[in-house]
């Protein structure tokens, strides 16, 4: 199942703007917890309430108003050629990214899926898809690893500075409910990385310390 549509909106169709070689766009108003669209005078009293766009059959883009017309938040939907949905993003009333949702394999999987499950794991990318989350400042703050069922494999949380550097990462095993890494970026001195790994328990089993001559990873 690659294809998760947050919201629930089951939409039919409404208000065609443009029409080319078979292809056409359209957006349509709805309520929330509405299944058919509705008029834009009839719901622009309702809190919140839904333009949507559509490519041909496809929802492509989603924004969400308060009842004074104020644009709250907007979600895109993104598809491969065969119309499957590949990602999400949801955005707030600015256009910053605050959740990204993606059915594609990141950088990041085979490595959380083999320190999970041991390093002869092989990662198939359409078992699973991920999550990113941002703060105000458009920097990741969360990243959150699934297998296609909804459950949570793993997670990485990292912190930053005053400044905007990076100064803590920690891993979470989520199938066994224990820590994994506790990565800590210390800038005083010649900066150095300090990287803590715990065992099944939940102790901490090993302690490296890693300068800016041998990093492993830079913040």
């Amino acid at each position: 199942m690659r294809r998760m549509i947050w919201f629930g909106l089951l939409l039919s169709s409404a208000m065609l703007t443009a029409q080319d070689h078979g292809t056409y766009t359209y957006r349509e108003w709805s309520r929330y917890g509405q299944n058919s669209p509705d008029s834009l005078a009839a719901v622009k009293n309702i809190s919140p309430y839904y333009e949507v766009t559509y490519d041909s059959s496809r929802v492509t883009l989603v924004k969400v108003h308060s009842a004074t017309d104020s644009l709250l938040r907007v979600i895109q939907y993104h598809y491969d050629e065969q119309n499957n949905t590949i990602g999400e993003t949801l955005s707030d009333s600015r256009g910053n990214p605050v959740l990204e949702t993606t059915f594609l394999e990141q950088p990041e999987d085979a490595n959380l899926l083999q320190k999970v499950y041991g390093p002869d794991f092989t990662m198939h990318a359409t078992h699973f898809f991920s999550r990113r989350f941002f703060d105000l400042a458009q920097r990741q703050v969360r990243y959150e690893l699934f297998a296609v069922n909804g459950k949570m494999i793993a997670h990485v949380e990292t912190q930053y500075n005053a400044a905007g550097k990076r100064i803590l990462e920690m891993t979470q095993d989520d199938v066994h409910h224990q820590p994994l890494e506790k990565l800590v970026y210390d800038y005083s001195g010649e900066g150095r990385y300090i990287l803590e790994t715990f065992d099944s328990a939940g102790k901490m089993v090993s302690r490296m310390t890693l300068f800016h001559g041998n990093q492993l990873l830079t913040p």
